[in-house]
């Protein structure tokens, strides 16, 4: 895509996360316009394109992905169908943006980077916390030495989701806790640590359909270092969704790395005291959508994705084998 070609995007799904997610980024992004939909019932996807000013509506997923004018297609699809009609949409000349988890495992999760290669595209997972300053400022802190050498990590993400009847408490949609919540502690940690965990160890609660309701593990990375992980999303869980980092010369506290436009504390404690640290930052999805598009303009450099969305798949993987629970492939 040329640096000076709007870069027009197609939706698949007219899924809740879209509206926060692309449709007010790509307001503010000159060089992005959300161009078509097309969801499982076009009738809602008309009810879509309508309340958020779409041109287009499409009957169906792949006359939306053949449409020549579309760049990028932005796949909110139930996870189990994230990796089919990425690789349709990656035949079809497209980029893509693939929400979290970006697959059921991490087999189909090769397959998708494999494909977007051998296709000359790109395939981009929307984890949006990561293009944050935030976050870049926590790695900027651990590179330095802030808190000395990393000893122990913990990352919790806990969400009430009262409705059962919602796809995450649908195991054949690629419903369940660590799936849908914990993946994002799992990629903090990693993300934090710049190299893969192993798990040492892991517990579940399930449903009677083998949905994990909550999960804990732990990690341990090289030299020792300690991590763990947890999430739930039973109906009477309290909000929670933290970093927490010790070093051997300090600690760092994080709440809110999820989306810190709705607010944070970044708080640091070593030898020089205790200190809050801000930084200034737009909206995390606002951030990702802008990094893709420089993507697509050929300038920056993939952070999420390639190498990266199947190392987190794997981690998820081995967190549901120590805990138990049969993955999405058994």
């Amino acid at each position: 895509m040329s640096t000076n070609k709007i870069c027009k995007i197609g939706l698949l799904g007219a899924a809740r996360i879209t509206p926060p997610a692309l449709i007010v980024p790509a307001g503010e992004n000159a060089s992005a316009h959300v161009t078509a939909i097309a969801a499982r019932e076009t009738s809602r996807a008309q009810a879509f394109a309508k309340e958020h000013k779409i041109p287009q509506v499409f009957d169906n997923y792949q006359a939306l992905i053949d449409d020549p004018d579309i760049d990028l297609v932005y796949n909110a699809l139930p996870a189990s169908l994230h990796h089919p009609w990425t690789l349709k949409a990656l035949d079809a000349g497209k980029h893509v943006l693939c929400e979290k988890p970006v697959a059921l495992d991490s087999v189909q999760a090769r397959a998708m980077v494999e494909h977007a290669k051998s296709r000359g595209r790109l395939m981009i997972e929307a984890f949006h916390y990561r293009y944050h300053p935030l976050i870049q400022k926590v790695i900027e802190l651990l590179e330095s030495g802030a808190i000395g050498k990393v000893k122990d990590l913990e990352g919790i993400f806990n969400v009430s989701i009262q409705d059962t009847s919602d796809i995450r408490y649908q195991k054949a949609l690629g419903g369940g806790a660590l799936m849908d919540l914990g993946c994002y502690p799992v990629h903090w940690l990693r993300t934090c640590m710049g190299e893969e965990p192993e798990v040492v160890s892991a517990s579940a609660r399930t449903t009677d359909s083998g949905v994990d309701v909550s999960l804990q593990g732990e990690f341990c990375f090289a030299e020792g270092v300690t991590g763990r992980v947890a999430c739930s999303m039973a109906p009477d869980q309290k909000m929670v969704n933290s970093l927490k980092i010790e070093g051997t010369e300090g600690s760092m506290d994080v709440i809110n790395p999820l989306v810190p436009q709705h607010g944070y504390k970044l708080t640091v404690q070593n030898k020089s005291g205790i200190e809050d640290i801000r930084v200034e930052g737009r909206s995390t999805y606002q951030h990702q959508l802008d990094a893709v598009i420089d993507l697509l303009q050929g300038k920056g450099t993939q952070i999420t994705g390639g190498e990266d969305c199947i190392n987190n798949m794997s981690a998820i993987e081995s967190l549901y084998r120590a805990a138990g629970v049969p993955g999405f492939s058994d």
